[in-house]
């Protein structure tokens, strides 16, 4: 799996994860400096998505 955590001027947030043995994009979320309440989800998002694949 990979995963890319971006951050960008003014508070832009990007998250993408894919399967990298079949390039299937798992989650990808790009979110605007006004979406706070989004980003915090995102990040509930990827935790549980990482652990979920972490007992596979």
């Amino acid at each position: 799996m990979q995963v890319e955590i971006c951050f960008w001027e003014l508070g832009w947030l990007g998250i993408t994860v894919k399967n990298y043995e079949n390039n299937e994009q798992i989650l990808h979320i790009l979110l605007e400096p006004n979406q706070e309440l989004e980003k915090d989800s995102a990040f509930r998002e990827l935790r549980d998505l990482l652990q979920i694949n972490t007992y596979k």
